[in-house]
């Protein structure tokens, strides 16, 4: 685990307790770099690689919407799972594999198949009411299956030599009743906006 994923670790026990002031600030990266990150990462989660448990390292964020709905079923069995905040919310840090490929196998399902594109503005906007830092640096998407809508934003990790979860939130979850195993989906319920509360470095190439 390197230098970063502590300043994050411990950044996320505290999260948000007020609002960063002005416009969203990103730290953009090589845009073919962001592109080929895309690119990657809609394959595997088509299928076409590893899968989504490739892109999870050590630590990973779960942000409020996704911990809201995993935290009842999630088994804490053998991992470690820091609570952290928010603002007024609860969320949580996963540290560790172990706790890590847990998280990604309870996620996968939901945005298996996903088209992964960049974020609109207002996705932006509702993103940066519950970052912790000064700026949101690239690389950062939404994987979008007819399921749900995940915020997935990535870290470079450097003794991995690629990218990793950094912290993942749901802007669309499945209806409570879904399961991942149903021949057909129900629509998809909206999660909404939260409350206005308020990297790694460039590579040359992506994963």
């Amino acid at each position: 685990m390197n230098r970063f994923h502590f300043v994050a670790l411990g950044s996320a026990l505290f999260l948000c307790a007020g609002a960063s002031a002005g416009a969203p600030r990103v730290k953009a990266l090589d845009p073919s770099v962001v592109e080929a990150t895309r690119l990657s990462l809609q394959g595997d989660l088509a299928g076409a690689g590893q899968g989504l448990s490739s892109w999870f390292g050590t630590v990973a964020i779960c942000a409020p919407q996704l911990w809201g709905r995993i935290n009842a079923s999630l088994d804490r069995r053998g991992i470690e799972v820091i609570p952290g905040k928010f603002g007024n919310a609860d969320g949580a840090v996963f540290k560790g594999a172990p706790g890590n490929q847990r998280l990604a196998g309870m996620i996968e399902p939901m945005i298996r198949g996903a088209a992964v594109r960049a974020l609109t503005n207002e996705e932006i906007g509702r993103y940066w009411a519950i970052f912790p830092f000064e700026e949101i640096e690239e690389p950062f998407f939404m994987a979008s299956s007819k399921d749900a809508d995940l915020l997935v934003h990535l870290i470079w990790d450097q003794e991995r030599k690629h990218y990793t979860v950094f912290l993942i939130e749901a802007f669309r979850l499945p209806p409570p009743e879904w399961k991942p195993d149903q021949p057909s989906h129900p629509a998809p319920s909206p999660v909404a906006s939260p409350a206005s509360e308020k990297g790694a470095p460039p590579v040359a190439a992506a994963r």
